[in-house]
């Protein structure tokens, strides 16, 4: 069993789950919080290339969410898959 891969597996799996929960179960509260986090970075940070997406964003806040939950997704089947690879893999020491 590779401990350190087993680790690194069960961190990602709770952190997506935590933002897979705020993502699908919580929109309406993600959605608000995301809208004044751009309002501030809009002000700070107004020669970013990434503030430019802000606008599109803010009127396709759905775009957003979704990608974000399919991302959670992604990382949610890597992560089992790599705890279930720790036990049965091909670098497995016993």
């Amino acid at each position: 069993m590779n401990i350190v891969f087993l680790i690194a597996s069960i961190f990602t799996l709770l952190y997506s789950a935590r933002s897979s929960f705020f993502w699908w179960f919580q929109t309406k509260e993600y959605i608000k919080m995301n809208q004044r986090k751009r309002k501030e970075y809009r002000k700070k940070l107004f020669f970013m290339p990434q503030v430019i997406l802000f606008d599109y964003y803010d009127q396709n806040p759905e775009f957003e969410l979704w990608m974000n939950r399919i991302v959670s997704l992604i990382f949610l089947a890597a992560s089992i898959f790599g705890i279930v690879l720790s036990f049965h893999g091909p670098f497995t020491i016993l």
